[in-house]
Formats: C-alpha cells, sequence, structure tokens
C-alpha cells in the first residue's frame, strides 16, 4: 500500500481513519483493505475470498447493475455518500458530511473568496478615502446617494435592535450593497476620473463581479469561467492600486 499510494505510514493511516468515517465501523485492519480496494489495487491476489466479500460488503452499493463503467476506485468513489475535507491548509480535517461534489466545492470556493474579499473591501476602503479627504468626516451625507443612505439608516437601525450580534463597522459604507459602490463613485466622478482608466472600465468589472460576489454570498459555488474572472480583475485592480498610488490620499 505504502508504495502503491507513494506515501508515509502516517499519512496510510490518516486515509484509513478518513475511509472509517465515511463507511461506518470497521476495523483499521478492514479500513485499509477497503482504501487498497478503492485505489485500485486486486486484493483478490492477497486475501481469501472471505475477506474480500467482506470488504466489498462494506462499501456502498450502486443504484443499479452495470457492465461497464470507470475503474472500481473511481467509481467507488462517485458513490461515496461523503468525504472529509480540509477547508484550508491550516484548518484540519473534517466530515461534515459533504457529498464528494460539494466537498470538492468546498475547498475551491476557500481559494477564491479571500480575493474576493480583499478586493471588495480594498475598494469600499479606497472610496471612503478618497471621499473623505474631499468632502470630509460628513462625505457620506454630501455624497452617497439619498436612496443608499436611506437604505443604510435602515440596516444600522435593525441592527440596533438586535445588540448581541456583531457591528459590520463604524463606516456606513459597509452597509450598502456591492451595487452602491457603483453609484457612489459614478455619482461623485470628479473625484475618481485620476484613478480609474475610465468610468467605463470600472463599472464594468463592477457589473461583471456583482453576481458572482452574490453567489458566494449564498454559500454557492461559482463556474470555471467566473472563478477565472476573479483571478483576472483581482490582479487587474491590486496594477491599478500600484499604478496609481500618488492619485489615493
Amino acid at each position: 500500500m505504502l508504495q502503491k499510494l507513494g506515501v508515509s505510514p502516517q499519512r496510510l493511516s490518516q486515509r484509513v481513519a478518513q475511509v472509517k468515517r465515511l463507511y461506518g465501523p470497521m476495523s483499521t485492519e478492514d479500513g485499509t483493505y477497503t482504501l487498497a480496494h478503492q485505489e485500485g489495487l486486486d486484493i483478490t491476489k492477497y486475501l481469501d475470498q472471505a475477506t474480500v466479500d467482506r470488504v466489498r460488503g462494506l462499501l456502498p452499493k450502486p443504484a443499479t447493475a452495470a457492465t461497464t463503467g470507470p475503474p472500481p476506485s473511481k467509481r467507488l468513489r462517485a458513490e461515496s455518500s461523503s468525504r472529509a475535507v480540509r477547508i484550508a491548509p491550516s484548518l484540519e480535517l473534517v466530515d461534515a458530511m459533504l457529498p464528494l461534489a460539494v466537498a470538492e466545492d468546498a475547498q475551491r470556493m476557500a481559494t477564491i473568496y479571500p480575493k474576493l474579499y480583499t478586493l471588495e473591501n480594498s475598494l469600499r476602503n479606497v472610496i471612503i478615502r478618497v471621499l473623505r479627504a474631499k468632502h470630509g468626516k460628513n462625505w457620506w451625507i454630501d455624497c452617497a446617494p439619498v436612496g443608499v443612505q436611506k437604505k443604510v439608516t435602515e440596516r444600522k437601525g435593525k441592527e440596533k435592535q438586535k445588540p448581541w450580534h456583531g457591528k459590520r463597522s463604524t463606516d456606513a459604507i459597509y452597509y450598502s450593497d456591492f451595487g452602491d459602490l457603483r453609484s457612489l463613485i459614478t455619482s461623485n466622478w470628479t473625484e475618481f476620473e485620476s484613478i480609474f482608466p475610465t468610468q467605463a472600465w470600472i463599472v464594468q468589472r463592477l457589473n461583471d463581479l456583482e453576481p458572482p460576489r452574490n453567489i458566494i454570498a449564498h454559500n454557492n459555488p461559482l463556474s470555471k469561467n467566473e472563478e477565472t474572472r476573479i483571478d483576472l480583475y483581482f490582479n487587474d485592480w491590486i496594477a491599478l492600486l500600484n499604478d496609481r498610488k500618488d492619485f489615493i490620499p
């Protein structure tokens, strides 16, 4: 097994433990045999028929019999009802009873969310710095569209009704929607025209980012195209900031 998987004894033990969590109570020995079977090893060469039958009986059965299909290891993984997942390198392996596809999405989203989080909050902070430098501490009252101000006031009021929950921020902009950032920029364009190449440039990017941002906000996975788009726009944003530092207070 160690030679086949190319792992250390410690890692092999971890993988066996994962198999035991996925398929229910079984001995470490049976867990090892099950893992070997999943990895495509022909366990009939090494085990007696009774043991082989017992190991096969530990695994989920397909809904219908099939005469053809993918190799046993891949087929068994697809049939698994759940899989343990490590959301990020700094977090421990957890079994949240996630289907395989959802577990894989969780790991993928964990690499995308930080970029979108950084991009959005960086943009909010740039807006604050630019408008505060021009209009002073009351910039929100002077610069935010009336409809946005009303919505933010209502949200802050509802927040006060639940003081046991943490507050978003002391800055009103953090109570606004992502789409409101577009309005803040376009309605105060003279303050931002030295930073962004054109108004259309930033508006298009905010329009493109809003749908995937909302998908992530509701804990749903993004398509590969949206993932690529976020990577591209994140890199564009960082490059823009580096190029326009002298224009940002």
